[in-house]
C-alpha cells in the first residue's frame, strides 16, 4: 500500500486552518460575536430538532434559506448539551473546511505559494468578515462550501477531458458528476446566493465537455443528485401558495419594485455597495458598519470611515479589473490557437484552467452584480453586505495580479519589471498586514461584547426571580432570550404599536396568549424600533407613569441593566405548560 507524503505546502496550509479555527475557537469562548434573535432563531430550531425530532424545511418564519445549520447544531446539542457554543462550533469546522477546499482550489487553478496566501487572508480577517462566518443563521459558510465544491469539482473534470477514457475513468467521473449535481440542489436549498456558482461552474462543463454532459448517464447522475439534493426545496414548491414560490422569493429579495431602477435609485446603490457593502465583505479591517449598534460592529459616520471604505473598494475594484483584463487575453488568446492545441496536451489543460479562472471571476462579479441592483444596499447597507459572501470565493482569482507581479512582473518590458514586482510585493505584504490587523482589531471589541452578554444574564436572572414565563417584547430581544433559556422563557415580538412583528416561531403566539398576564419587557433604547413609540411610552418610559385605563393596568414595573419590565405581581405562573408545539405546522 503506497503512502501519500503530505508536502511542505500541504503541513504550512493545515497549520494555517488550525490557527484560523482556534482564533475563531477563541473569540466564541468570550462569547463574541454578540448573539442576535436572527442566530437564536437557528438555535432554537436546533433544540426542537434535538429535543422533539422536528425536521424543519426552513428557517423559521421565511420561505428560502435551509437548516443544514440547525441539523449540525441538534448533533452537537445531543452530543455535548445546548448552548450558544456549541452551535458555533458547527460553524467554525464548516469554516476550517471551506479553507481547506479553498486551498486545493486555489492550488488547482494558479499555485500552491498562491493558495497559501489565499488561506493566510480568508483565515485572518476583519471583525465583520468573521461575525458574518461565527453567526448561524443564513447559510452564508455553506454557500461558500458549495461553491467552492461546484468549482473543483467541475474544474477537475475540465481539466481531465479526453475523448479516450477507460471504463474505470468514466465511472469516477460519473460519481464526480453527481456530487456535482448533489452539490448544486443543497445550495439551492441552503441559500439562493449560490446561484453565479452553479451557472458558471455548470458553463464550464457545457463549455469543455458538451458531448459527456449530454449523454444519458451523466445527465441521470448531474438530474438524480439535483434532485436529492434539493429534495426539502422541491417538496416544498409542489405544495407552495401562489407568490410563495421560491422565484417569487428570489425577485422579491432582488427588489421587485420598479423604483430600484430609476437614476436616484441606481445611484444610491452603487453608492452604498461601494462605501458600505464591498469593503465590509471583502475585509476592510477599519470601521465596521451595521445599522444597529448593539451588534457591536458600529463605527462612526466621519470622513476618515468613508477614505477608509472608498479607498479600499477602489483597489479591490482596480485588481479585479486587472485580472479581468488579463484572463480575457489569456482565454482570447487560447481560443485563436485552439486548432493548434493538441488533445489532452499540457497546453490544452492550460487553456481549459484559465477558462475555469475566468468563469469564477465571472461568477464574482454576478454575485456583485446582482447584490448592487438589489434592494439589499436601499436598506441596511451594513447588514446587507453579509449578501456579497461569495466574493470571498472569488478571492484568488481577484487578487491574483498581484502574484503574477511578484513572480514575473506581468510580463511588462523590462525596464518596468523591477517597479512592478515591488509595487505588488508591497503590495501583498500590506493586504496580509491589514488581514492581521482585522484579526487583532476584533479582539478589542470583547469588552464591550462581555458587557452586553452580562446585561443579558442579568435581565435572565430578574426575568427568572419574577417567575417570568411568557413576554411580550422587540425582536432582537425575543428570540434571543427564549433560546438562552431553553425556551423556558418564550415571548411574542411585537413592532411599534404592539403589533404582532418578526416572530419566527408563530407557536409561541398561541402559548402566550393563554396567559392572561404576560410580562412586557422592553429596552430603554428604542433604536431597536424602526420608529419610536408616542402612544406607548408608559410601557417602553419608566419616566412615564402608567395611566388608569392602559393594557398594563394593574402591573408593577422594575428598570434593570437598560430594560423596562412590566410583570404582574399575582403568584407564580405554572411551569408545566407546553411551550413547544411541533415544526410541521410551520415550514
Amino acid at each position: 500500500m503506497k503512502y501519500r507524503k503530505i508536502s511542505l505546502y500541504g503541513l504550512i496550509a493545515g497549520g494555517l486552518i488550525v490557527l484560523a479555527s482556534l482564533l475563531r475557537i477563541v473569540l466564541i469562548g468570550q462569547g463574541w460575536p454578540l448573539a442576535n434573535s436572527d442566530e437564536s432563531t437557528m438555535g432554537i430550531m436546533a433544540l426542537h430538532i434535538a429535543a422533539y425530532g422536528d425536521h424543519p424545511t426552513f428557517f423559521y418564519g421565511q420561505r428560502y434559506m435551509g437548516t443544514l445549520e440547525a441539523f449540525l447544531g441538534a448533533g452537537l446539542f445531543k452530543l455535548f448539551g445546548p448552548s450558544l457554543f456549541m452551535l458555533r462550533m458547527g460553524k467554525v469546522g464548516m469554516f476550517a473546511l471551506f479553507l481547506v477546499l479553498i486551498y486545493f482550489l486555489t492550488r488547482k487553478l494558479f499555485s500552491r505559494g498562491w493558495a497559501l496566501i489565499t488561506v493566510f487572508l480568508l483565515g485572518a480577517g476583519s471583525a465583520y468578515t468573521m461575525a458574518q462566518e461565527l453567526w448561524v443563521y443564513g447559510g452564508y459558510v455553506e454557500t461558500l462550501i458549495f461553491s467552492t465544491i461546484l468549482f473543483l469539482s467541475a474544474t477537475w473534470l475540465a481539466h481531465t477531458y479526453t475523448r479516450n477514457l477507460t471504463g474505470q475513468q468514466r465511472a469516477r467521473r460519473l460519481l464526480v458528476y453527481l456530487l456535482w449535481g448533489l452539490t448544486a440542489g443543497l445550495g439551492f436549498w441552503s441559500d439562493l446566493l449560490i446561484i453565479p456558482s452553479v451557472l458558471m461552474s455548470g458553463l464550464l462543463l457545457l463549455l469543455v465537455c458538451p458531448r459527456e454532459v449530454f449523454r444519458p448517464m451523466t445527465l441521470l447522475c448531474i438530474i438524480t443528485g439535483l434532485l436529492i439534493g434539493a429534495a426539502p426545496l422541491i417538496n416544498y414548491n409542489l405544495h407552495a401558495a401562489p407568490g410563495d414560490d421560491s422565484l417569487s422569493v428570489l425577485r422579491k429579495l432582488q427588489g421587485g419594485n420598479h423604483q430600484t431602477f430609476t437614476p436616484p435609485f441606481i445611484w444610491q446603490e452603487l453608492h452604498n455597495t461601494f462605501f458600505s457593502g464591498l469593503p465590509m465583505m471583502t475585509g476592510e479591517p477599519f470601521c465596521p458598519v451595521t445599522e444597529y449598534p448593539f451588534l457591536n460592529l458600529n463605527s462612526p459616520d466621519n470622513a476618515a470611515c468613508a477614505s477608509a471604505h472608498g479607498s479600499w473598494s477602489a483597489a479591490y475594484l482596480f485588481i479585479g479589473a486587472i485580472s479581468f483584463l488579463l484572463t480575457t487575453w489569456e482565454i482570447w488568446r487560447n481560443w485563436r490557437r485552439r486548432a493548434q492545441l493538441a488533445e489532452g496536451s499540457e497546453a490544452q489543460r492550460a487553456s481549459r484552467i484559465a477558462l475555469a479562472r475566468w468563469l469564477l471571476l465571472l461568477s464574482t462579479c454576478m454575485s456583485l452584480f446582482l447584490y448592487t441592483f438589489s434592494s439589499a444596499p436601499l436598506l441596511l447597507p451594513g447588514l446587507h453586505a453579509r449578501y456579497l459572501v461569495c466574493l470571498l470565493i472569488g478571492t484568488p482569482v481577484v487578487l491574483w495580479p498581484l502574484w503574477l507581479g511578484v513572480q514575473k512582473g506581468l510580463n511588462m518590458r523590462q525596464v518596468f519589471t523591477p517597479i512592478v514586482k515591488v509595487a505588488c510585493t508591497t503590495a501583498l505584504i500590506c493586504l496580509c498586514l491589514l488581514a492581521l490587523v482585522g484579526s487583532t482589531l476584533t479582539f478589542s471589541l470583547l469588552p464591550a461584547t462581555a458587557a452586553a452578554n452580562q446585561r443579558d444574564a442579568i435581565l435572565i436572572q430578574t426575568l427568572n426571580r419574577l417567575h417570568i414565563r411568557d413576554m411580550i417584547t422587540e425582536y432582537w430581544t425575543c428570540d434571543k432570550i427564549a433560546f438562552e433559556t431553553d425556551e423556558h422563557i418564550i415571548c411574542v415580538s411585537v413592532g411599534s404599536e404592539l403589533q404582532l412583528s418578526h416572530n419566527r416561531y408563530t407557536p409561541y403566539i398561541h402559548t402566550v396568549a393563554k396567559d392572561p398576564h404576560p410580562a412586557y419587557v422592553f429596552p430603554l433604547d428604542q433604536q431597536l424600533f424602526m420608529r419610536p413609540i408616542p402612544s406607548l411610552q408608559y410601557i417602553v418610559n419608566p419616566n412615564v407613569p402608567i395611566p388608569p385605563n392602559s393594557i398594563v393596568k394593574g402591573y408593577d414595573r422594575i428598570v434593570i441593566v437598560g430594560y423596562s419590565i412590566l410583570y404582574w405581581p399575582g403568584p407564580a405562573p405554572s411551569t408545566s405548560q407546553k411551550k413547544h408545539e411541533p415544526a410541521q405546522k410551520q415550514v
